[in-house]
């Protein structure tokens, strides 16, 4: 066979191997459909502009998203919870950095990411921070027993 088409051989011995030469295998015409020939990504050749058209479906996609989450509060943002205000005369700088370092800790903590754990904490530390540091920071009663691990 020449690879061109045609006519299969017939079912002689070819003359230079004394081997038999077989038919060609019938194939079911869905195996030369190819799924990918009418995809909208595959109808340009050029690289940059299957880039540009995939961009622009993802932006779409992104954007239909975006309305889905949105629907909830009317086409809107969000609104955001705002921090404590107080008066400024009762207030001086420093209460107010504090009043919104204890806001700010208070919300990370209703958030649903869970904190590390203790044992991770230790592990963390026992990692990047010297024992000597560890011992000279630490009152003995949470002295860090290395021996037990």
């Amino acid at each position: 066979m020449n690879g061109k088409g045609g006519s299969p051989p017939s079912l002689s011995t070819n003359r230079k191997s004394n081997k038999v030469v077989l038919p060609q295998i019938q194939r079911h015409p869905a195996y030369f459909e190819d799924p990918y020939k009418n995809s909208i990504l595959f109808s340009f050749k050029l690289k940059d502009r299957q880039d540009e058209m995939l961009k622009r479906i993802v932006l779409e996609h992104a954007k239909q998203e975006e309305q889905v989450a949105l629907e909830p509060y009317g086409g809107k943002c969000r609104p955001r919870e705002k921090s404590p205000e107080y008066p400024k005369t009762c207030l001086s700088e420093d209460r107010a950095i504090r009043t919104n370092y204890y806001y700010m800790k208070e919300r990370v903590e209703h958030l649903p990411i869970t904190p590390a754990s203790d044992e991770s904490f230790k592990h963390i530390t026992d990692l990047f921070i010297e024992i000597k540091l560890l011992e000279i920071h630490k009152p003995d009663s949470f002295k860090i027993d290395h021996n037990s691990w």
